[in-house]
């Protein structure tokens, strides 16, 4: 029997196993997306449902789970985790969205109580109503097993096992017991309970004296099935023995795998090449003989039990799911690499894919991709528009599952041990584990305070910005929006780790894993709660859906309002990765000719040394930097010429913000090392700058431009980046400037003795008050994402108190229900302004460090200033 070893978790897989689930998934997608045709489609439901029961009891039956458990409850409590939480959860997220629909008018009650019906009775939508059926199936075998087995004991004297030695027999009365109870309770269904289940479900009105019969009729559908899957369960547990032994020419009674190997590793009992192809053969045979039967009894509904002539279905369904296995157990290698990476893959998330493909929109999202290909491909065949369906689908279910397993694993009814690597004694990687130097408080991650505040102050303009709150412009000496959104971009550059740091693939991986994952798990949030907004008339942004969930916010990033200021996210990952690849292909430029000069004079082993590799770093950063800022100063001339529109402004808005990122990179790498502690270094400097600034503030009209929409630029292409480096050049002082306040005060507060009250006092406010600006830098995205959303619940409480008590009298509603930037004057304009400014700071910010503390305790992390 072909095995593999799971990585992360030490277990034995059955490879064969494996590669007839990844195969089922592929039949219910086919069955699933509706465009399988008539013929092909009589075929894949003949057996795509009773291949996973039969595989989970032949599975069973290897694992020896009746017999290794304790009791039967320690069983059964052990598959409710299994599969009756990843039922609860995944039933939760369709019942929630059912809920958003029916608050938004899309979905009327008739149609909700009864989905709510179905969830709370173990039948949701989708594919979900599998989980419970495989559960509730496997108790009932287990418990007739478990019967069988004590009363065999009491008559003989001794334990049977069922596994073929003398006194097991009794254990076989399982599968006719089994077949006769679900037999029985499906005629009985399609004669007296199909109608009621139908009729209920359709009556009109609110439906609300129906739901008790309703709920009957499922109560008895699900009983029906539940025994049906109690018997395919029996029948895979009873024909394990026979596969191995047809296959496997006895070697290995309970299927255990390939033999053990001996002193000269030499493994006994491996299968030789007359067996593998037994068992294709034999399966290749037995698929045949289901095409006509599958084809005279039509398609079939497992869900709601409709099998057409219930003989075919019965013959079908066994020579086709044995047929599979046996023909997959035949292709699957014993040893080395397993072939079909591909099929094992999806095979061993089958849970995944089965609970999302259809909740998760992932089949819609393929059919629409491959309507969108057919548009091309005019001529294509029936066959390749499924096959395009099956591969888009499949392709994004590789996203999802990632996602699941590494963040949210408990949806799958597993723990998430919180060891990235994996457990080190099962084959995961030991740098998981903490160093024994760590002790009790964990790792230590050094802070950059400089860039903290920097990024603190970025923020602050920004909010500032939308709460039109111009306090922070130097009289208008420097606008926000001449230079507030590069300095996020420069703090990209400057912790870019650069060439030869890092490989690509893991930059995109870990850009994405910290840019786009939160933002689109927000998006999604706050595309929710725009629908319901727009449901309640209040203009908040357009409509949930895919594009506006995974295309629109690389386009423009406005699609829901509430979150419109998180435009900069994703456009910020396409920034970096297009620096990223500009550099990587100007190194395989650049470098072979340094290292060939190089070697010319010292050398082939010197011609790599740590000196030539930083001459070539430093070219391509200078190069980049008069590249980004060339593309930067085209964009914008174009701009003002009218011709950056459409998806052009999508292209244009990277490459204006491409020269952030090379000045933060330069300065880190030229320039940092210039910097003085000196009291008159910061006068000069600062000095230096604001004259600069004033000369262009008098010769120039308005310095304020649009980043986001590649627009209003009143100077000439050259001007905006002047102003960019002269901003961040400015309020860069600052932030090292409130850097070495932040560490005068600490220091006072650690010397008690020295100082009097009242300046242990006035350090301590200052303290605080720093503290809190830290906090806000270290939490910027969490401010970005959420502070619109914040002004937005302020309004909501004011139009409440304006309602109820006659509060703020200036209110206007209107406003209100149009415009997300709206500040309702309470308490004076300006006053007003500033509080909104506090809580749209502090709210985001707060609820983010409160997050983050329980992280890093859990993780043992601390910062050092």
């Amino acid at each position: 029997m072909s095995e593999g070893t799971d990585i992360k978790t030490g277990v034995k897989r059955l490879n064969y196993m494996d590669l007839a689930r990844g195969i089922g998934m592929i039949l219910v997608l086919m069955v699933h997306s509706d465009f399988s045709g008539e013929r092909m489609s009589a075929f894949t439901t003949s057996f795509y449902m009773s291949v996973f029961f039969i595989l989970s009891g032949m599975l069973s039956r290897i694992r020896k789970e009746a017999e290794g458990a304790s009791s039967p409850g320690a069983l059964i409590r052990k598959k409710a985790g299994a599969l009756l939480v990843p039922y609860a959860w995944f039933s939760a997220i369709l019942l929630i969205e059912e809920i958003v629909r029916l608050l938004c008018g899309t979905v009327e009650k008739k149609v909700f109580f009864p989905d709510l019906i179905d969830v709370l009775l173990f039948n949701a939508g989708g594919a979900l109503w599998f989980l419970p059926a495989l559960f509730f199936g496997e108790v009932i075998f287990f418990l007739l097993l478990s019967v069988f087995r004590r009363s065999a004991k009491d008559s003989s004297g001794e334990a049977t096992s069922g596994e073929g030695e003398k006194g097991s027999r009794p254990c076989l009365f399982v599968l006719p017991v089994t077949f006769i109870a679900a037999a029985a309770a499906v005629l009985l269904f399609n004669r007296f309970g199909r109608e009621t289940l139908i009729g209920t479900r359709l009556l009109p009105g609110d439906g609300a004296g129906v739901l008790l019969p309703y709920a009957l009729s499922v109560l008895f559908l699900l009983v029906s099935r539940n025994l049906l899957s109690a018997f395919f369960l029996a029948a895979g547990y009873f024909a394990a023995g026979a596969v191995d032994r047809l296959t496997e020419r006895g070697a290995y009674p309970h299927g255990g795998g390939d033999g053990e190997a001996d002193g000269n590793g030499n493994r006994s009992g491996r299968r030789s090449a007359r067996s593998r192809l037994i068992a294709a053969g034999s399966g290749i045979v037995l698929l045949l003989l289901t095409i006509p039967v599958s084809l005279k009894n039509g398609a079939i509904d497992f869900n709601r039990l409709y099998f057409g002539n219930p003989l075919l279905f019965l013959i079908s369904s066994m020579t086709g799911t044995f047929g599979l296995i046996l023909l997959c157990k035949g292709i699957c290698p014993a040893y080395g690499k397993p072939l079909f990476r591909p099929l094992l893959f999806f095979g061993r998330n089958s849970l995944i894919i089965l609970c999302t493909h259809l909740n998760f929109y992932l089949l819609y999202a393929g059919i629409l991709g491959a309507w969108q290909i057919d548009r091309f491909v005019t001529r294509a065949k029936s066959y390749v528009f499924l096959f395009n369906i099956l591969l888009i689908t499949l392709l994004l279910e590789v996203p999802v599952i990632f996602l699941i397993k590494r963040y949210a694993p408990f949806l799958t009814g597993k723990k998430n041990t919180g060891q990235k690597g994996g457990n080190p004694g099962a084959g995961g990687r030991p740098e998981a584990a903490k160093a024994p130097s760590e002790g009790i408080s964990g790792s230590i991650r050094r802070e950059n305070l400089t860039m903290r505040f920097l990024s603190a102050i970025g923020i602050i303009f920004i909010v500032a910005g939308h709460l039109n709150l111009n306090a922070f412009d130097a009289g208008g000496l420097f606008p926000y929006y001449s230079f507030h959104v590069y300095i996020f971009l420069f703090i990209a550059g400057y912790f870019y780790r650069g060439r030869g740091k890092e490989k690509p693939s893991s930059f995109l991986c870990r850009k994405a894993e910290k840019l786009l994952l939160p933002y689109f798990l927000w998006n999604l949030f706050y595309g929710i709660f725009s629908t319901v907004m727009n449901a309640q008339g209040i203009t908040a942004g357009g409509k949930l859906s895919f594009f506006n969930l995974f295309a629109a916010p690389f386009l423009g990033g406005h699609q829901f309002m509430f979150n419109f200021p998180a435009w900069f996210v994703p456009a910020l990952f396409l920034t970096e990765m297009a620096y990223a690849l500009g550099e990587t292909c100007l190194g395989f430029l650049i470098a072979p000719l340094f290292r060939r000069k190089a070697a010319d004079g010292t050398g082939k082993k010197e011609a790599s040394g740590s000196g030539t590799e930083e001459r070539i770093t430093t070219v391509i950063d200078y190069l980049m930097l008069v590249f980004t800022l060339a593309l930067g100063i085209l964009t914008v001339f174009l701009a003002i010429g009218g011709h950056v529109w459409g998806y052009y402004r999508d292209i244009g808005r990277i490459l204006i913000m491409l020269p952030g990122i090379s000045f933060g990179r330069i300065y880190r790498r030229k320039l940092e090392r210039y910097r003085r502690d000196g009291i008159l270094f910061h006068v000069i400097f600062s000095a230096a700058v604001l004259l600069i600034q004033l000369v262009i503030r008098h010769f120039c009209a308005g310095l304020a431009f649009s980043t986001v929409w590649v627009t209003s630029f009143a100077n000439g292409p050259v001007i905006p980046f002047l102003t960019v480096i002269t901003g961040i050049a400015f309020w860069l002082e600052v932030a090292v400037l409130m850097e070495k306040a932040f560490e005068y005060v600490k220091r006072i507060r650690e010397e008690e003795d020295e100082h009097t009250p009242g300046v242990h006092f006035a350090a301590g406010a200052l303290r605080g008050i720093l503290e809190g600006v830290l906090t806000t830098g270290r939490h910027s995205f969490s401010v970005m994402t959420h502070h619109i959303f914040v002004l937005f619940l302020i309004n909501s409480l004011i139009f409440f108190l304006f309602l109820k008590t006659g509060f703020c009298p200036g209110f206007d509603r209107g406003k209100y229900m149009t415009d997300l930037n709206y500040v309702a004057p309470f308490a004076g304009e300006q006053f007003t302004k500033w509080i909104d400014l506090f809580f749209c700071l502090a709210v985001p910010s707060g609820a983010a460090a409160v997050f983050t503390a329980f992280k890093k305790r859990g993780k043992g992390e601390t910062y050092v200033g």
